[in-house]
This record gives structure tokens, sequence and C-alpha cells, in this order.
């Protein structure tokens, strides 16, 4: 079983691989690094 962080990292990048920025963002939301990360990719 992973751990929850590998998890939500995996399901953000499906989430932006699907256009899903919303998505996204919610799920890195307790994260400000890789929140800050995602909207740079977007």
């Amino acid at each position: 079983m992973k751990g929850g962080v590998t998890k939500r990292i995996e399901d953000t990048i499906k989430a932006l691989e699907q256009g899903q920025l919303k998505k996204a963002l919610y799920l890195t939301e307790a994260d400000e690094e890789l929140h800050g990360f995602v909207e740079k990719a977007a």
C-alpha cells in the first residue's frame, strides 16, 4: 500500500493529464509547495 503523499501526487498528475485543473489544485491544497508547482505547470 502506498503512502498518502505518493497517492495524492499520482492522483494530481492524473487529474492534470485529464485537464482537471480544479481537481488537481484541490488535491494539492494541503501541500503549498506542490500547489504552487501545479499552478505553474498549468
